[in-house]
């Protein structure tokens, strides 16, 4: 049996049983590498350049790697930001507000010298126009009828004044005959400024009041409003608008005017 056992030893290598793991290959230890290439894999990579003499076939350059915290960088807060890039933030914050709040007090006062500007010139204009008018009627020749409030209605064209009377407020009461367009005969006493024709015979009344001498007495007005304008007498030499008159008077003594100009007179009673 022993004898048996024996003679059926086979010293041929043993066949191993077929598997499905990969078969690990044992590179030679000292042996040169060789430089694979995508062409042995049966594939072809359009860029593939080796470099020459490099052991791994590889182009790739190593790269230190960046220093960890512990270096001597800049010192960083809590925030992530550094203390520099913090104060610098807040420099521009505050000038960036100053600049805001100087713009917006420009603005304000651009605006308050622009609107006192603006009422400036509308006063200007206002003072230019009354002006304007003033120097126009001043100039402007006098129409028969601008004249009718000052006169009791003498520069009327229908006027019918023309022997009323008009009783004086002061005084004695004295009364006068009025007589539209004519004039009073004999030099004046006394001339002076009343602004009517009203006033001018209230003139003549003060006058005889203050006067003890019947020589010197008014007993008739001469009323000229043409010359109720300053401006206009002071062009024509014109001492007033009212001239008073001695004795003797009469309505026959009266005369037409002839002074460029409407003339109405009265006569003392």
């Amino acid at each position: 049996m022993l004898t048996q056992l024996v003679l059926k030893y086979d010293q041929s290598p043993e066949v191993a049983p077929p598997s499905d793991a990969p078969e690990v290959y044992h590179p030679p230890i000292n042996g040169s590498q060789s430089h694979l290439k995508p062409d042995d894999y049966g594939y072809h990579l359009p860029n593939y350049n080796p470099t020459a003499g490099s052991t791994y076939g590889s182009t790739l350059q190593y790269q230190p790697a960046p220093s960890t915290a512990g270096g001597k960088g800049s010192k960083r807060l809590s925030c992530g930001c550094s203390l520099v890039v913090l104060i610098l933030s807040i420099i521009i914050a505050i000038l960036s507000a100053a600049v805001i709040g100087l713009a917006a007090g420009t603005g304000i006062a651009t605006s308050n010298y622009n609107n006192a500007n603006q009422k400036l010139e509308a006063l200007s204009s206002s003072y230019a126009s009354i002006m304007t008018a003033t120097a126009t009627a001043s100039s402007a020749p006098a129409t028969p009828t601008s004249y009718s409030d000052i006169t009791n209605g003498c520069s009327d064209t229908d006027e019918t004044t023309t022997g009323q009377t008009y009783t004086s407020q002061f005084f004695n009461n004295a009364t006068y005959t009025m007589y539209c367009n004519r004039d009073a005969a004999n030099a004046p006493l006394f001339s002076l400024f009343t602004g009517n024709f009203d006033g001018c015979m209230e003139a003549c009344t003060a006058w005889n009041n203050f006067n003890s001498t019947e020589s010197n007495a008014c007993r008739a007005v001469s009323f000229i409003p043409l010359w109720t304008n300053i401006t206009v007498a002071r062009n024509g030499n014109a001492a007033g608008d009212c001239f008073l008159k001695p004795k003797p008077q009469r309505k026959a003594d009266l005369t037409t005017p002839n002074i460029g100009t409407e003339c109405h007179a009265a006569i003392h009673n």
